[in-house]
């Protein structure tokens, strides 16, 4: 994470399913990097994206589509939707009182 911070997204048991034969792996990370327990690093990712894609696409690019998503196309409230992309909630005042 950018923040440095943990992010857990809790998964359905479709997406559980899918990431089973991954388990043997016994890895912290679902898209490992080049190295063993270390995660994709963006140059990667952005990479893995541009073949897939085969545009000048951005992972800022992917990351802000899917928040237009959330606001255009369903009900997700807005904190779920920027929980989502590890943004941090409101003010720093605000953080700091409901984190005590």
């Amino acid at each position: 994470m950018k923040a440095g911070e943990t992010h857990r997204v809790p998964l359905s048991d479709q997406m559980v399913a899918l990431f089973e034969p991954l388990r043997p792996l016994r890895s912290d990370d679902v898209f490992e990097g080049q190295k063993r327990h270390h995660p994709l690093s963006n140059t990667g990712l952005l990479m893995a994206l541009r073949r897939l894609t085969e545009t000048e696409a951005t992972v800022h690019g992917l990351r802000s589509s899917f928040r237009d998503w959330c606001a255009e196309a369903t009900d997700v409230p807005r904190e779920v939707a920027e929980l989502a992309l590890a943004h941090r909630i409101g003010f720093e005042v605000e953080r700091v009182s409901s984190a005590q």
